[in-house]
């Protein structure tokens, strides 16, 4: 019972302890904005990071579909290769965190050559991908335009909520 107590005195010190140390680790190697002080890490390198995994996911899928052979996105009778089979394995197994490179590394790692092989291409493809392909303006544009409608889907039920009126009662009132 003493044991238990003396613990519970201390957990929450040493929960405020780490919580320190690791806003003040991340806050100290990303950027001295108060939003990588206030959050532990700067929004600019976390989106980075996500868009790495999506340029990581887009290569796999893209040696995937080159594993597979043309023609095989718009058949019923789909023949899967064993380097595909052996991607969804591992994606299935082990998914895709951070940037995607632990994920490449794994494969890298594996016993397969096939599947050290692919890994190889899915570095060059998704620097190519990133360089080539990717529409960096679009996903700007896409980015912005959901947040918008997000925001005003938002404005639009605390509205009615504070309002006391419901969906169907503003139709009606846009009617009349």
């Amino acid at each position: 019972m003493m044991m238990m107590m003396r613990v519970s005195r201390l957990a929450p010190t040493l929960a405020r302890e780490r919580r320190s140390t690791r806003t003040t680790t991340r806050a100290s190697s990303s950027s001295s904005s108060s939003w990588a002080r206030a959050c532990g890490y700067d929004p600019a390198k976390k989106a980075a990071e996500m868009v790495a995994r999506l340029h990581t996911l887009a290569a796999v899928r893209v040696i995937m579909a080159q594993s597979d052979g043309a023609g095989n996105e718009c058949s019923e009778d789909v023949n899967q290769s064993s380097l595909t089979a052996s991607l969804v394995r591992e994606l299935e197994r082990a998914p895709m965190v951070g940037d995607g490179s632990a994920f490449i590394e794994g494969l890298m790692r594996g016993d397969d050559g096939d599947v050290r092989l692919a890994a190889a291409r899915i570095i060059e493809v998704r620097r190519v991908y990133g360089e080539e392909s990717f529409d960096w303006d679009e996903m700007r544009r896409e980015t912005m335009k959901s947040l918008e409608e997000n925001r005003m889907d938002l404005l639009r039920a605390h509205a009615r909520g504070s309002l006391g009126t419901s969906e169907e009662e503003e139709e009606e009132e846009e009617e009349a």
